[in-house]
């Protein structure tokens, strides 16, 4: 069970710049994920959709996940470590920084660390909040990616 960080304002968020959040649960990247985001997205390049080829030409013999599929999984995982009560709108503003660095081999499982790097209150009381991101992967020293999200909170 995840230790949730309940925020009782938006503008309490400064006095927990610099807080570990997580880890998530871990989630399960199944082969039908894959397959339902390539056809989403049109993005069916083998590595993704051929467990055939896969195994004769990857590591392991596995087909992988899509990076941004993976991406994808942030907003849910993040939701699952942070509450933050009053908030009208938590808005995806982007990213600083985004590295692909560990493929998700199907049937791995992946679960969310985060950091709130940074809190600014801006003219119009909104916060903008700077969360360091890091999945990581069931069994592997290196995480999937590293993400600098940015996200804006009315």
């Amino acid at each position: 069970m995840v230790n949730k960080l309940i925020v009782e304002h938006k503008d309490d968020l400064i006095n927990y710049t610099g807080t570990l959040l997580g880890p998530s649960d871990w989630i399960s990247i199944n082969e039908k994920m894959i397959f339902d985001f390539a056809a989403l997205t049109g993005d069916k390049q083998w590595v993704h959709t051929d467990p055939e080829k896969a195994s004769r030409w990857l590591p392991e013999g596995k087909i992988i996940a899509h990076g941004y599929l993976t991406l994808s999984l942030l907003s849910n995982l993040l939701y699952s470590l942070v509450e933050i009560k009053g908030m009208q709108s938590f808005v995806n503003y982007g990213m600083n920084k985004l590295r692909f660095i560990h493929p998700v081999q199907v049937n791995s499982r992946v679960r969310l660390k985060a950091e709130l790097k940074e809190t600014t209150l801006l003219d119009n009381t909104n916060i903008q909040i700077l969360l360091g991101c890091t999945l990581e992967i069931e069994g592997k020293e290196k995480p999937a990616y590293v993400a600098d999200l940015i996200a804006l909170i009315q």
